[in-house]
């Protein structure tokens, strides 16, 4: 009786033992199976995305007709000129060098690349640096009602808010409106990366539009443009207000307003 006592009670112990076991068997297999995507999400965030375009529109200057450029050549004083004009067509001349160089639409460091090409059958590596000395091919002329008017030379491609920085910005008489009125010639090293609005001879713009930066109401400048900011139509308040003066219609003004700002009336 004992023994098989004993017997009937060692047979649960082993069915316990092995039901613990195949418990701890599903527990890791079921850490495991979740433990796999944790660990694989990372490598997954770590995939560098698409990378973007990195082309951007080449801002540096080129090189246009009018322009007068400075050319060195090392070890060659003979060669060198001080005040080289590019002319009409965009081409200069240099010594010992047979026909014209096209020098428009080419930036400094492309010219000189140039020029040191045409010499070399003259002389062995030469090393020649071009340097703009007076920009005039690209000239803006700003008048209106602005603080600074006058003929701006643009060094680079600029927008039409950045060229009214230059001239400190629209003055107190000016309108609601600012026009640009296209050069009939076009210029010669024009990308074409300029919308259709932007190419048309007559544009005209809300001034508070251009200030607020709007990218519609900012176009970009070209060689040959005549920016207008009209100055603003008035009106006048006299009479029994504190100060007579005329108004600046910039927006649209009410009468009451019209008389708050001259002061209100007076008590008579």
């Amino acid at each position: 009786m004992k023994t098989s006592r004993s017997h009937f009670l060692v047979i649960p112990l082993i069915r316990q033992g092995a039901l613990l076991g195949l418990l701890l068997t599903m527990a890791v297999l079921v850490s495991a199976a979740h433990a796999q995507p944790a660990n694989s999400k990372p490598a997954a965030d770590q995939t560098p995305s698409p990378t973007q375009s990195s082309a951007q529109t080449d801002e540096r200057y080129r090189i246009g007709p009018g322009d007068v450029l400075d050319i060195r050549i090392f070890n060659r004083p003979q060669l060198s000129r001080d005040a080289v004009r590019v002319e009409g067509a965009g081409v200069i001349r240099m010594p010992l060098i047979d026909g014209e160089i096209m020098a428009a639409c080419k930036t400094e460091g492309e010219l000189a690349k140039e020029i040191a090409t045409r010499y070399l059958k003259f002389y062995k590596n030469p090393q020649v640096d071009v340097f703009i000395k007076e920009y005039h091919a690209r000239e803006v002329a700003l008048i209106g009602a602005v603080t600074e008017q006058g003929r701006y030379q643009l060094s680079r491609r600029m927008r039409l808010l950045e060229l009214l920085t230059y001239a400190k910005g629209p003055s107190d008489k000016a309108g609601e409106t600012v026009n640009i009125v296209r050069g009939s010639k076009p210029d010669i090293c024009e990308d074409n990366s300029y919308s259709a609005d932007d190419a048309s001879g007559f544009i005209s713009l809300r001034l508070n539009d251009t200030l607020r930066g709007e990218e519609k109401a900012n176009p970009y400048v070209q060689a040959g443009d005549i920016v207008t900011i009209p100055e603003a139509a008035q009106v006048y308040v006299v009479g029994n207000v504190y100060s007579p003066k005329p108004l600046s219609m910039k927006d649209p003004i009410t009468v009451s307003r019209a008389i708050a700002m001259a002061g209100g009336p007076l008590r008579d």
